[in-house]
Order: structure tokens, then C-alpha cells, then sequence
């Protein structure tokens, strides 16, 4: 179809209390990843993972349509012994923790699976399509064990509240727990 004819909703472009909408929301999961954040000093992520790189939190408004906020725990992205915890809001799809592991890292299988998450099947890290939209993941031992992929990521999609504290609290404990279990396989 020619895009020159198509027609245009102009109605939607000058709507300001839509885009103010928005921008509030992104506000406040900017608000709440930072609480977050600030519940696990740099100190205490370096002793569970000793390459550590701290944490960030980044945001875009293009990730397969949608707007999107990222805050990243550890930030080793080593194909070999990286490691990072990701907690990725993205609107209109929802809210989901991550982990990566470079291809070395043993991570806590039985656990994760028992937390929720799922593995992920998709051949590039952060391929969220496949991931998310096309649910490319697998909860089987089999299949986890099977696969040959240079990489382990594990997701879980997190329900959330309709309250930055309550939201706040419930991502600070699922992020607690696995740190917690991440912390353990040192051991």
C-alpha cells in the first residue's frame, strides 16, 4: 500500500493528555526501578558476582513499538563468564526479569524453574520478540540440558500492582531471591 494515501490521525497526534499519560507512567517505573536500585548497594552485587560493573538503569521509546525502561544488575556481558540480572517494564507487553550467563556460567537451574522463570530458546540474547512475543522458552530439564546455545537466559514475567510501593516491594524481593541463589552457587 502507498503511504503517501494513507490517512493520518491527526486526532491522536495533538492529543496532549495522551502523550502526558504516558510520560507520567514512564515516570513512575523510572521511579521504581530506582528504589530498586537503591536497595542493593554496588558493594554488595560485587561480593555476590566479583566482575561486577555496577548498575544502570536505561530507557528507549522503540522496542517493537513500544516504550521501554531497563535496569541492569552486575553488567558483565562477557560471551564466556558474564553475567547480568535484567528487569525489563515494557509498556503495553509487561514487566519481566531476566538473567543472562556467558556461556561458563553455572547458573541455578532447579531454582530458577522453581522461582517461575523459563529458559530462553532464542538465538540472540536479548531477542524480546521471541522471548516475550513469540514465547521462545522452555521449561523442560530435557530441552534446558539439550540445548547448545553460547548463552543461558532465563525470564519470568512479573504481575504487577497498581502501586509504585507495592511494585517497588514485590521487584526488590524477586531480585532478592535470586541474588540470594546466585550467591549460594559460589559456595
Amino acid at each position: 500500500m502507498d503511504n503517501a494515501h494513507q490517512v493520518i490521525d491527526l486526532d491522536l497526534w495533538i492529543d496532549l493528555s495522551l502523550i502526558q499519560r504516558q510520560n507520567h507512567l514512564k515516570n513512575q517505573f523510572q521511579q521504581i526501578l530506582e528504589r530498586v536500585s537503591d536497595f542493593f548497594p554496588s558493594e554488595d552485587l560485587v561480593k555476590i558476582y566479583g566482575r561486577s560493573k555496577g548498575k544502570k538503569i536505561s530507557k528507549g521509546n522503540e522496542l517493537v513499538g513500544s516504550p521501554y525502561l531497563v535496569l541492569d544488575l552486575f553488567r558483565d556481558f562477557d560471551p564466556l563468564m558474564g553475567l547480568n540480572f535484567r528487569i525489563l517494564c515494557w509498556m503495553g507487553r509487561g514487566c519481566f526479569l531476566m538473567i543472562l550467563g556467558g556461556k561458563e556460567v553455572k547458573l541455578p537451574t532447579e531454582n530458577l524453574l522453581s522461582q517461575g522463570f523459563a529458559f530462553g530458546l532464542a538465538q540472540q540474547k536479548w531477542d524480546f520478540e521471541k522471548l516475550i512475543l513469540e514465547n521462545s522458552t522452555a521449561r523442560s530439564m530435557d530441552v534446558i540440558q539439550a540445548s547448545q546455545q553460547e548463552f543461558s537466559l532465563w525470564i519470568k514475567e512479573v504481575s504487577l500492582k497498581n502501586s509504585i510501593d507495592l511494585n517497588s516491594t514485590l521487584l526488590t524481593t524477586e531480585v532478592k531471591k535470586i541474588l540470594d541463589y546466585l550467591d549460594q552457587r559460589k559456595k
